[in-house]
């Protein structure tokens, strides 16, 4: 059994993952808002362990930076033995066994929580181990942000991978576990590699942990006296048989940086004697049965023990049935839902503040919270804030519980709470925890869950997001926003029952001072009142909330009627509307007031003794402003001093604190004196009126009086002067002022007189060159702002085309017309009268539009010219002078053939058009090489295609080709860039089409033009493809041609030329014999396609030589065989012999070589059989045809 339980574990089990510790400095002194109090951060960091995975099942806990004195208060003095009573009897957990798993790591501290339930409440549990490990690996939130995810790969299973029992003690502190056996028995863990467990049964428990403590392996009092008081700690070590002492039942191992066994230790013997030179053990309750090298399951493990890990552990559990209701919560808040953790400290580490941030959801009391802590020692104060104001700071909200303590031992500690706090659904409130060391010198640090990747194995999520973690230094810093990560905190709460309220009662509505005051009766349970409020429409709508029984509802208007109604309401409902009440609000106001003006004192009174004021507010405003605060007073008298001349304005309002009802209707006072100074000048189309200013007036009436001396009134201003543009030149005008504002007007000013007088330039003139005239004149008038330009043509009206500030302008105008101008000063919107006018006319130039070759010459064209009569056409040629060339006599005609041009030369041309009046300038020229049209000379079939020839045209650089073919247009088919290149092959022209060419020659971008075209039917050449003998004579074959209506074969022999043998006269047939040929001698023949007069090129020849057919003269059997004769073929260099038997197929059945041999035997013929036989005579690769046949029997 022993052997095969080792063999087993090496080959099925896992090895386990070591996790050392490290530390990283997360913030330091560049970081905003960290100066003294430097938050840092010791990361726990997982790594694969130092021998890669170990082949057993023991996996190791996480090595934690722990001191060897923990420094804890000093423990009870305790026995020097202790086993448990009952230890191998019913009444006490049985033995497990992990086979065939490496999951020791989930059994130790499962049988801790055994072990815990049953020394706190005497309740005998069978835990489920597959529960605590698969949820170690596999839990998550329900919105999947926290927890732990397994990452399955082809080397591990989370059964086999090993692991870590602090990853089960953090999960049972998350309410993960612990479940019952039956819940997931250890039985059906191979199925759950496939299927898993479901994530609703996560948080089943039949027991529930309330703490759990740490210590160091060092401190054996207090590991002893932890046994003693919770049943059990859990240990690791590095298990190797070769270690095990079966005489002692104990171990004690060499082996000091290693461990891979989890394990639980159940009671001590201070004189058992094991391996080591030092007396005393642990009694240890091992995972792997009753049989596996230890007794009922148990074994001593010296205490001297080197590869036991610094870190010991024990669980504090309860029952769901053995314990209290206080143990167990409703609802538990928490983010730090993994297992993985990182440490911190705050300053020198001696305290440090953490804090989250929850919402209530639902109605509950808050028992008890909880913390995970690094060090032993603590004192810790838990603060607790509701309506938290501001996400960022966990202590923005209302203090309203403060509890103060101490923890012994490092750890997780559940804190009830002296005093539960009642939440309401929805609220937001924050656990705030200070940890201080107990000496002041000690670690206080805090613990935090953060995201960790545990190689290719698992991944731990922390569940915070911002504003719901921090930690304190130098300001709350929010541990999500700075480290992905939040700190251990949790808080505990219960469901409470609270009855619904019953509605209010003596709802009352009275009418105050710009308010309208509600009361009510106390509702009992009753944690607040919503009170309800309709205008005019009767909708009623909330307006807001209030805890006490009385409102002032300040959002109110005059005259105007509501009705209210409240409801009560607690955490649990709202209550039923009370009755309604309706008030109408009406002003309260002050009555009667006056305001009497004595110089520049005012004193206002008013009818006061209203109930309720407080006092009075006095406004005023000037005309056309607003009110503004001026004073306030208790009485019904107020004294103001005014301005002269100005118009106020005064109201008085009510109030009473913050509260001021409506003002009273206003009452004003105000004085005035007239205008001064006033005088009247001429101003360009205007008189300009100026006087002094009257302090207080607002607005000035100006009157008028003409010849006839009657007033009256023609504007009302609010300037000191006016320019008054309704007057005519020569005429005599009076003016009058009033000064005036809203509450009074003067009497009017002394009169002042003026007679207007006309503003003119003078001595305007206009000069034209060309299309451009230049106006000049006169100018340097007094208060000009400059001059408008007015223009018509003769019987025309004057328009306005311009403005200008100078004494000049420049006009451009059409030829042929006559223009009138005239000039007018101007001065703003004013504008005096025109003064005489002027006239000017020109005679436009032409525009020279083109200047093209065609065929007769050069032809010049261009724009006519409006008046224009007629038209003199200038030439100049290459280094000459302008000469005239023609006079046209006609206004309409414009185009000019300049038949005297010589081809090649560059001539410019211009025009000037001309009336009996006058002769316009020139500035249009068009210049042109002169390039005469191109002769076709002809137009042929050549093999590659057409071939066109032309004449060389004088000057040109080059030739333009194009192409027209039946039904078609022309089309450019070549660009000849050579002016001496006078012929182009169409290689595109299709056989049987007919096509037309031109040519156009050019130099640069001048083009010649075309007259000259040539037509042509397209013959391709045609292509022999045979020459061979036959019987009669030579056989020639070739290649039909599109559109051909007959073929000339020619042929040529040895030292001879070309001779014309045969014109066949139709298109399709495409074979000639000639039976002209003598045999010996070789012929080479071609062939011509026509069409009537066109005939196509000729490139294809076929030569052969012409060998006659042999005639067989004999066929008879002989002496071995059949002998064949025939006559001998002239020129033959060889004979092919060739048989048949019956109606069977010829056959080659010999070659003779030498065309003197004209017999053969056959010596393979059969006896009895008849063959036929014939001969063909070769020369070279040249065969004749096949002779005559005679036929013999062997």
């Amino acid at each position: 059994m022993r052997k095969w339980f080792r063999s087993a574990l090496a080959v099925l089990l896992a090895g386990v993952m070591m996790i050392p510790s490290g530390v990283v400095v997360l913030a330091g002194n560049t970081d905003s808002g960290i100066a003294d109090d430097t938050i840092y951060n010791a990361y726990e960091t997982p790594e694969y362990p130092r021998t890669a995975f170990i082949a057993d099942d023991r996996p190791v806990d996480r090595i934690y930076d722990v001191a060897d004195d923990n420094n804890i208060v000093q423990a009870a003095a305790l026995e020097s033995a202790y086993i448990p009573s009952g230890i191998l009897t019913d009444s006490y957990p049985s033995i497990r066994n992990q086979s065939p798993y490496g999951t020791c790591w989930g059994f130790a501290p499962t049988s801790l929580a055994e072990l815990s339930v049953l020394n706190n409440d005497g309740t005998l549990l069978d835990l489920s181990e597959l529960h605590s490990v698969y949820f170690a690996y596999h839990y998550t939130s329900a919105d999947g942000k926290d927890g732990v995810k397994y990452l399955p790969t082809a080397s591990y299973n989370y059964l086999s991978m090993g692991g870590d029992s602090s990853f089960i003690y953090h999960a049972y502190a998350n309410w993960v576990g612990v479940a019952d056996e039956k819940t997931a028995p250890y039985s059906g863990a191979a199925a759950t590699l496939e299927s898993g467990l479901s994530n609703d049964i996560a948080m089943n428990d039949s027991a529930h942990l309330r703490n759990f403590y740490i210590v160091n392996k060092a401190d054996r009092k207090y590991i002893k006296q932890l046994i003693k008081e919770y049943g059990g700690v859990g240990m690791s070590y590095y298990d190797d048989n070769q270690y095990y002492d079966y005489s002692t039942n104990s171990y004690y191992s060499t082996v000091s940086d290693n461990t891979n066994h989890a394990i639980s230790v159940v009671g001590w013997d201070d004189d058992k004697v094991t391996n080591s030179s030092n007396k005393g053990a642990w009694l240890v309750r091992n995972s792997w049965g009753s049989d596996e090298y230890s007794h009922f399951g148990y074994f001593w493990m010296s205490y001297d023990e080197p590869s036991i890990y610094d870190r010991v552990y024990a669980l504090d559990c309860v029952s769901d049935t053995g314990s209290s209701d206080d143990d167990f919560y409703d609802h538990n808040y928490q983010y730090d839902l993994s297992a993985y953790s990182q440490y911190g400290w705050i300053g020198n580490g001696t305290s440090s503040t953490i804090a989250n941030i929850f919402t209530a959801t639902g109605t509950q009391s808050l028992k008890a919270v909880g913390v995970e802590t690094q060090n032993p020692n603590i004192n810790y104060t838990v603060n607790i804030y509701t309506d938290i104001a501001n996400s960022s700071n966990p202590e923005s909200g209302t203090l309203v519980r403060t509890q103060t303590g101490s923890f012994t031992y490092q750890g997780f500690h559940t804190i009830k709470m002296d005093n539960p706090l009642t939440l309401t659904k929805g609220e937001t409130f924050s656990v705030v925890i200070k940890l201080e060391s107990m000496d002041g010198k000690s670690g206080a640090y805090y613990v935090m869950e953060s995201n960790y990747n545990l190689g290719n194995a698992a991944s731990w999520y922390c569940g915070a997001e911002k504003g719901q973690s921090f930690v304190y230094g130098n300001g709350w810093n929010d541990t999500f926003e700075r480290w992905k990560a939040n700190v251990r905190i949790k808080a505990y709460t219960d469901d409470v029952q609270i009855q619904k309220p019953s509605a209010p009662s003596g709802l009352s509505v009275s009418n105050t001072i710009a308010s309208l005051t509600l009361k009510w009766n106390a509702v009992t349970d009753a944690t607040g009142y919503e009170i309800y409020r309709a205008g005019t429409d009767g909708k009623y709508s909330k307006i807001t909330t209030v805890t006490s029984t009385s409102y002032v509802d300040t959002n109110v208007k005059n005259n105007t009627q509501y009705s209210y109604k409240i409801k009560a309401y607690n955490a649990a409902d709202a209550s039923a509307f009370s009755t309604a009440a309706s008030f109408k609000k009406t002003q309260i106001s002050v009555s009667n007031l006056k305001a009497d003006a004595n110089g520049s004192k005012v004193q206002l009174s008013w009818t006061g003794g209203v109930t309720g004021a407080e006092g009075y507010v006095i406004y005023r405003r000037t005309e056309g402003g607003n009110y503004t605060e001026i004073g306030r007073t208790s009485g019904n008298t107020y004294s103001n001093m005014i301005n002269a001349g100005i118009k106020y304005y005064y109201a008085v309002a009510v109030y009473s604190g913050s509260r001021t009802e409506d003002k009273c209707p206003e009452v004003g006072v105000m004085y005035l004196v007239a205008p001064s100074g006033l005088s009247v000048s001429n101003t360009i189309a205007s008189l300009t009126l100026k006087w002094n200013a009257v302090k207080g007036a607002t607005e000035y009436e100006i009157y008028r009086a003409g010849t006839d001396g009657k007033y009256s009134k023609i504007k009302t201003v609010t300037s000191t002067s006016y320019v008054d543009t309704n007057v005519k030149n020569n005429t005599q005008y009076s003016y009058k002022i009033k000064a005036y504002n809203a509450a009074d007007a003067s009497a009017f000013s002394t009169a002042a007189s003026f007679k207007k007088t006309q503003i003119s330039v003078s001595n305007l003139k206009a000069d034209a060159n060309g299309s451009k005239v230049q106006l000049s004149w006169t100018g340097g008038v007094t208060g000009a702002e400059g001059y408008v330009i007015y223009r018509r043509t003769e019987g025309g009206s004057y328009t306005e085309i311009d403005r200008t500030s100078g004494n000049t302008y420049s006009d451009t105008i059409s030829a042929g017309i006559k223009y009138y101008y005239a000039v007018a000063v101007y001065s703003g919107s004013r504008t005096e009268d025109r003064c005489p006018e002027v006239g000017v006319m020109y005679l436009a130039e032409p525009a020279v539009t083109g200047a093209s070759n065609i065929t007769s010459g050069v032809q010049v064209k261009w724009s006519q010219v409006t008046g224009a009569t007629g038209y003199i056409v200038y030439r100049k040629g290459a280094g000459k002078g302008w000469a005239r060339i023609a006079d046209i006599k006609d206004g309409s005609t414009v185009n000019y053939t300049d038949t005297t041009a010589a081809s090649g030369t560059t001539y410019t041309y211009t025009v000037r058009a001309y009336n009996k009046d006058t002769m316009s300038d020139w500035n249009s020229t068009k210049s042109l090489m002169r390039i005469s049209d191109t002769t076709l000379t002809g137009a042929s079939n050549i093999t590659s295609g057409v071939h066109v020839k032309w004449s060389k045209v004088t000057g040109a650089t080059g030739y333009i080709v194009y192409r027209k073919g039946a039904g078609k247009g022309w089309a450019r088919i070549a660009d000849i860039k050579s002016g001496s290149t006078v012929s182009y092959t169409d290689k595109t022209a299709a056989s049987g089409t007919t096509y037309a060419y031109t040519v156009r020659a050019y130099n640069g971008n001048t083009m010649g033009d075309w007259h000259s075209a040539k037509s042509v039917k397209r013959l391709s050449d045609t292509t022999v493809s045979r020459a061979s003998n036959v019987t009669s004579g030579v056989q020639v074959k070739w290649s039909k041609v599109t559109g051909a209506t007959g073929y000339i074969v020619y042929r040529k022999g040895a030292g001879k030329g070309w001779a014309r043998i045969a014109d066949i006269k139709s298109g399709s047939t495409v074979s000639y014999i000639d039976k002209t040929a003598a045999s010996g001698t070789t012929y080479t023949y071609t062939v011509r396609a026509y069409n009537g007069n066109t005939m196509g090129d000729w490139h294809s020849t076929r030569s052969v030589k012409r060998l006659s057919d042999p005639k067989l003269t004999s066929a008879s059997k002989v002496s071995g065989g059949i002998n064949v004769r025939w006559t001998r073929v002239t020129g033959a260099t060889g004979y092919i012999v060739y048989r048949k038997s019956g109606s069977g197929s010829w056959g080659r059945i010999a070659d003779i070589k030498r065309g003197s041999t004209v017999s053969y035997t056959d010596r393979t013929a059969k006896a009895g059989t008849t063959y036929t036989y014939t001969v063909r005579a070769y020369s070279g690769s040249t065969m004749g045809d096949w002779s005559s046949t005679k036929t013999a029997r062997r």
